[in-house]
């Protein structure tokens, strides 16, 4: 009896302090380390929670996952005429080499149903084929023995798509740096926060417009729609009793009034600490968030001790 015609399927800084009066004011605002492990951590905690990735396991490959593989052929006796003998005996074997060696899987079906010399399989469905055989072994031969009969020969080699299998439960450590192209990872394509930080010297204004503050920005180019998370610190004071001053951020040009650090109607040469965050959702593109101060009533408005920090994530 010979097998003919087979086949194998699958569905597939702060600026310096220059006398000890301002020390107490610098101790009161966040150092530049405390803005970014703060930004780093809050970021991650908003990321993960977006992504859902809390909690998360990474999927691994089950040492006892199982599957199955689809097969088909035809018998026919030694002069070719197809066997049309219904429930033959036929013993099936998964071997790594294409002679000898011992099988690494087998499977008996005492009765399959044979028309016309057709007949069809689902090797694994008696005795299920362990995934790790397929992800350990790069190359797979199968042996048919059919009734009495020595097995065939010779073994027909398993091709690359029953493999696709195992693509659903990638082995740990399977994907290295040699699959992975030149420039194909992008920040676009990392869901992982990154962070800018700038800290600048003291500035004044009397405009009771919206001044940007010289320094006080950052560039961030993104691949794909982004939270950005601003955080900005600082201190102000005005030069005439009961007046006020404000400071904002504003990015690519549009001004947001909340949040921001306001000193209203205060005592002269008398300074106010805060600090303050927003979360706000951008496209893909190139960013700029800056700071922005304004003064309102006769007065010079001074802010100093500034930081600006902006961390982004999607």
């Amino acid at each position: 009896m010979k097998l003919e015609k087979h086949t194998v399927r699958f569905p597939i800084y702060w600026p310096r302090l220059e006398d000890n009066k301002r020390h107490l004011m610098r101790l009161l605002l966040p150092t530049p380390g405390n803005v970014l492990f703060t930004l780093l951590v809050v970021g991650g905690l908003l990321w993960a929670t977006s992504a859902g990735a809390l909690p998360f396991r990474a999927p691994t490959l089950s040492s006892d996952s199982t599957t199955t593989i689809s097969y088909q052929g035809r018998l026919a006796d030694s002069s070719g005429a197809p066997v049309t003998t219904s429930g033959v005996g036929m013993q099936f074997r998964l071997y790594n080499t294409d002679t000898g060696g011992s099988p690494l899987w087998e499977e008996r079906h005492t009765a399959v149903p044979v028309e016309d010399g057709l007949f069809h399989v689902l090797l694994g469905s008696t005795d299920p084929i362990p995934v790790l055989l397929l992800a350990n072994n790069s190359t797979l031969w199968l042996g048919i023995t059919v009734g009495a009969d020595s097995e065939m020969t010779p073994r027909e080699q398993i091709a690359s798509v029953p493999y696709a299998m195992i693509a659903s439960t990638v082995p740990d450590g399977s994907i290295t740096t040699e699959q992975i192209a030149d420039g194909a990872v992008t920040t676009g394509k990392l869901s992982l926060p990154f962070a800018e930080y700038r800290d600048f010297g003291w500035f004044s204004t009397t405009s009771s417009d919206y001044v940007p503050i010289p320094g006080a920005e950052v560039t961030i180019d993104l691949d794909v729609t982004s939270k950005l998370l601003v955080v900005f610190a600082g201190d102000i004071s005005v030069d005439t009793d009961g007046c006020g001053a404000i400071v904002t951020v504003a990015i690519d040009g549009q001004l947001y009034d909340l949040p921001q650090i306001v000193f209203v109607s205060a005592p002269k040469a008398t300074r106010v600490t805060g600090s303050q965050s927003m979360i706000v959702e951008v496209g893909p593109g190139s960013h700029v968030i800056q700071l922005n101060l304004r003064s309102y009533g006769v007065t010079t408005a001074l802010i100093g001790h500034r930081s600006l920090s902006v961390l982004a994530f999607h």
